[in-house]
């Protein structure tokens, strides 16, 4: 099924790539390092790859959109590293995303996505942090943040949504000890200033069962923007509340932009954990951009601070 999968989306990165249609790509090179209290060690990750985007189009109407986001990556004395890594010093290739949305089925059925998809759960889901600092909550809420495996999904006027079944894996694309993730989300525009949405997830990873409901609003005025996810669950079969906010500013040259967090997670007769993260980017071209991130463990009382510079072009 694995070889099957990625046969068939090879066949359709072959056509794309020779298809008239509206092909984007772009390399992306950065190096990020990270400076972590604990270990008073600098550690770094530095990706080099490329993301390529296409709308595929018969005679009559587009088919689906292809996506290709791939990165050879090396992290060096990386602790903690993503899990996907086998130790802190590594070399891999990641596959960011790599799937094929059929949007050929008519406006009435669902779209049909295959591949290595991003898990439709929570605000995460509905902002782009692919490659930067400023992330969300993917990584505590489901283990991993894109997925292989299949969704449905469809875009309404008033409604959109995306519920997906998949292996488990990660990167890897076998299903170990019957792993799945079943996530789910369904909300309101995500180009409207105000929208929301509920998510639903059920999984095992590992053995490892997470269940969880979680509600997220954004809300953005002027230059400003304002995140909020709240969720309740279970993890490893005990309860699990989690919640999280963020405030933001974009300048009106939009050169800059600053962000405050804080995320508070509790489960049952385990562990309390409170993290305040304070981040900026700037661009200091097009195609060239600093961010600068600083995470505060409140309960652990450490400290880590993170810089990255990127270049996209």
């Amino acid at each position: 099924m694995n070889k099957f999968l990625i046969a068939v989306l090879s066949i359709i990165f072959s056509h794309s790539i020779h298809a008239e249609s509206n092909a984007r790509l772009k390399f992306d090179i950065s190096t990020r390092l990270s400076l972590n209290q604990t270990n008073d060690e600098i550690g770094s990750m530095t990706p080099l790859g490329f993301d390529y985007h296409n709308t595929i189009a018969d005679t009559h109407s587009d088919v689906g959109t292809f996506v290709l986001q791939l990165y050879a990556t090396k992290i060096n004395n990386l602790s903690p590293h993503p899990p996907f890594f086998d130790e802190e010093n590594d070399f891999k290739l990641v596959t960011r995303i790599f799937n094929f949305n059929y949007t050929g089925l008519g406006r009435s059925l669902p779209n049909v996505k295959v591949g290595h998809i991003e898990l439709p759960y929570g605000i995460e889901y509905r902002v782009n942090t692919n490659g930067t600092l400023r992330q969300y909550s993917h990584g505590m809420n489901l283990g991993p943040k894109a997925d292989w495996g299949i969704s449905l999904n469809k875009q309404h006027e008033n409604l959109e949504y995306e519920f997906s079944l998949t292996t488990g894996g990660g990167q890897d694309f076998t299903n170990q000890n019957n792993s799945y993730v079943f996530t789910g989300y369904i909300g309101t525009p995500s180009h409207h200033n105000f929208h929301y949405g509920v998510s639903v997830n059920k999984s095992e990873i590992n053995r490892f069962e997470r269940e969880s409901l979680a509600f997220d609003a954004a809300y953005y005025y002027q230059l400003w923007s304002m995140f909020l996810e709240i969720q309740v669950g279970s993890k490893g079969g005990l309860d699990h509340h989690q919640a999280f906010a963020e405030l933001n500013y974009t300048t009106s040259s939009h050169d800059w932009l600053f962000y405050l967090q804080t995320r508070y997670t509790e489960t049952e007769n385990t562990t309390t954990r409170k993290d305040l993260i304070v981040g900026g980017k700037y661009r200091l071209t097009t195609d060239l951009s600093g961010s600068v991130q600083v995470i505060e463990f409140i309960e652990q009382n450490t400290t880590q601070v993170l810089a990255q510079l990127r270049y996209r072009f």
